[in-house]
């Protein structure tokens, strides 16, 4: 009646950058158990699959479709799966690693079942034990992210009601004068939220880096916002909150 009974773990993991190395390492302890189940004669079921941009997928038996030369070095990966069981169900392994920006409904995790509770947690380990090793990927703090938005937001707005001071505010119509004055602060809103998810998206929960590092799509767009902030941005918000700050002192 015992062999009936089969535990099941499941151990999700955030803020993780996975690279091919990591993803050829997981497919190798599910390879080893694959080895003497073959020896054994032991039926099972295996499959790897990856999902690439261009809504392109590749599936195989083989871990092969892992290598630097194959699959996963070649293209920009966007979900990892690996799926083994015993088609007697008395072993599993699943593992699923998918390049998410917040990961709020835990879609990366590794899930390991069986009969032999030695098995499962042994298994368990050795897999979480890669990922763990893994480089871990920067969280962006909400403060200094709120910061710097609202610090954008200011330099904005200041900027469009003293360039509108002295053209576009001065419309024949009261109505669209009006009009005009809201027009600076909403669009700033809009923009404000639109940069504060961007800056998410330079920084996921899990990054799947695979292929060349020039493929990679986020890590030229991480580069990019980083030079752009240090020799575009900041210094124009420091120009303009220190002219404001200048023409605070004249007045007192």
């Amino acid at each position: 009646m015992n062999q009936l009974i089969r535990e099941k773990r499941k151990v999700a993991f955030n803020f993780k950058r996975i690279t091919s190395t990591t993803i050829t390492a997981l497919s190798e302890v599910i390879d080893m158990e694959v080895h003497a189940l073959t020896a054994s004669g032991t039926p099972y079921y295996l499959m790897y699959s990856v999902d690439a941009n261009g809504d392109t997928s590749f599936e195989s038996a083989s871990s092969v479709i892992f290598k630097d030369t194959e699959v996963v070095g070649n293209h920009i990966i966007n979900k990892v799966a690996m799926r083994f069981y015993t088609l007697d169900n008395s072993k599993s392994i699943e593992i699923q690693i998918v390049h998410s920006v917040k990961n709020e409904n835990a879609e990366n995790f590794i899930m390991v079942s069986g009969e032999d509770s030695t098995w499962v947690n042994g298994i368990l380990n050795r897999l979480t034990a890669l990922v763990k090793g893994a480089e871990g990927q920067l969280k962006v703090n909400t403060f200094y992210k709120g910061l710097f938005i609202l610090s954008l937001m200011l330099a904005f707005n200041i900027e469009f009601f003293r360039l509108g001071s002295k053209t576009f505010f001065r419309v024949g119509n009261e109505t669209i004068a009006a009009l005009l004055i809201f027009v600076g602060p909403a669009i700033s809103f809009i923009l404000a939220f639109k940069l504060g998810n961007y800056i998410d998206s330079l920084w996921p929960a899990i990054e799947l880096q695979t292929g060349p590092q020039h493929f990679s799509s986020t890590i030229k767009k991480r580069n990019t916002m980083k030079w752009v902030m240090a020799s575009i941005i900041v210094p124009i918000v420091l120009s303009v909150l220190y002219d404001v700050f200048k023409n605070l002192q004249l007045f007192l």
